[in-house]
């Protein structure tokens, strides 16, 4: 869960704007105007950092009933400003996200009542996968 969690945790705004951008190149290799902004899709990602993580003492249900709502807000940004380019992979992780917070939300935000299939939803193939591809767009345009 926390690799999914943390993928879109190690965004830097501090960069250079141009640095962060990734540029479009003409039909004559020359590079025109910046491609979309990275930087629209690293700031909502920054601010999830480990905001999902479950202490391992496990958490008053009241207080991980408002960090997984922050998280899941911070989720859906990050989904809605993410490039074209992992578009889809930001979705999965972003759908995987919804149907744990669907799953805790039905626990009544309190981790000793979920399922196994429960506490495995974001630990899939799939997550893992979407995970290292949203990993190295970050890693190169994030910062």
């Amino acid at each position: 869960m926390a690799a999914a969690l943390l993928v879109l945790s190690a965004c830097s705004g501090e960069e250079d704007q141009d640095e962060a951008l990734p540029s479009s190149t003409s039909a004559l290799g020359g590079s025109t105007a910046p491609a979309e902004p990275a930087n629209a899709f690293c700031a909502p990602a920054d601010a999830l950092g480990d905001v999902g993580a479950i202490p391992p003492t496990g958490p008053d249900p009241a207080d991980l009933r408002e960090q997984f709502t922050e998280a899941l807000d911070t989720v859906e940004r990050a989904e809605a400003e993410a490039p074209e380019e992992i578009r889809a992979d930001v979705a999965v992780l972003a759908d995987g996200y919804e149907e744990f917070y669907n799953a805790l939300e039905a626990a009544d935000f309190d981790i000793t009542h979920l399922s196994f299939e429960d506490l495995a939803l974001l630990d899939t193939a799939e997550m893992t996968a979407a995970s290292e591809r949203v990993d190295a767009y970050r890693a190169d345009f994030c910062g």
